[in-house]
């Protein structure tokens, strides 16, 4: 059983569609324990528009 994870580019696709999503299930099946710490990190930031500039 996994107790840390830290993820580079939090905010990609990959995190968005298979990652996250996976972790989620992991936790609902009981394989992740209470104490779990996920660290996330952005490659860069962005604005609410996406386009990263700002």
């Amino acid at each position: 059983m996994i107790n840390r994870l830290a993820i580079l580019g939090a905010t990609g696709d990959l995190s968005a569609r298979y990652l996250l999503p996976a972790l989620v299930a992991l936790r609902a099946a009981g394989e992740l324990a209470d104490h779990f710490q996920l660290t996330a990190r952005a490659a860069r930031t962005g604005t609410a528009d996406g386009t990263g500039n700002g």
